[in-house]
């Protein structure tokens, strides 16, 4: 795992959010990777419209939607024999983005983790990496860690932080590789 390897194409702009699929088919027959680490938007914790319905953040018919999408996610990205590890999602500032109503839940965030982490119980073929305990404090945003400022506006992470979180999350996804590849059980990590 070197984490250097350089992109030779810049990846296509998704121009709507039913082509995901084809952008990771694209990535993954571009690349050819031994491991993809899945790391979940943050408009995964918002209410979603399916064909004109809303699914509440949260609600049985989001989580089953979810898990679905999941489940095409990691097959497309680990067609090719990658080993798929998910991130959880760390817990992030609250900040209004419009005068549109808000669309989200209070504890959104823990339910994306928990059907991240359901999933990847479910799957012993894919890897969890828990992000959110890592940066998080008791799931409360924290702005910085060991005295390291992680975001620039409550949501994406600086340089810094960035590095501050590559140094928590290298080492585990070589260990999640590890235990993959040695088809061990992975109940230790979540």
């Amino acid at each position: 795992m070197t984490g250097d390897l350089p992109i030779p194409h810049k990846p296509p702009r998704i121009k709507s959010c039913e082509s995901w699929s084809s952008i990771y088919e694209m990535a993954v027959d571009l690349v050819e990777p031994d491991l993809v680490l899945l790391s979940i938007g943050s408009w995964e914790r918002y209410d979603q419209l399916l064909n004109g319905e809303r699914l509440k953040a949260g609600s049985t018919e989001w989580k089953q939607y979810f898990f679905g999408q999941l489940r095409i996610a990691s097959e497309v990205l680990g067609r090719r024999g990658a080993k798929v590890v998910i991130l959880t999602r760390p817990c992030r500032q609250r900040r209004k983005l419009s005068t549109r109503p808000v669309l989200t839940r209070p504890g959104s965030y823990q339910a994306v983790n928990d059907v991240l982490t359901q999933f990847a119980e479910r799957h012993a073929d894919i890897g969890l990496i828990d992000l959110a305990d890592e940066i998080c404090e008791d799931g409360r945003y924290l702005s910085e860690l060991d005295g390291v400022q992680l975001y620039s506006d409550g949501t994406h992470f600086t340089v810094a932080g960035s590095q501050r979180v590559w140094q928590f999350v290298a080492p585990e996804v070589e260990r999640v590789w590890q235990e993959l590849s040695a088809g061990e059980s992975l109940d230790g990590i979540r």
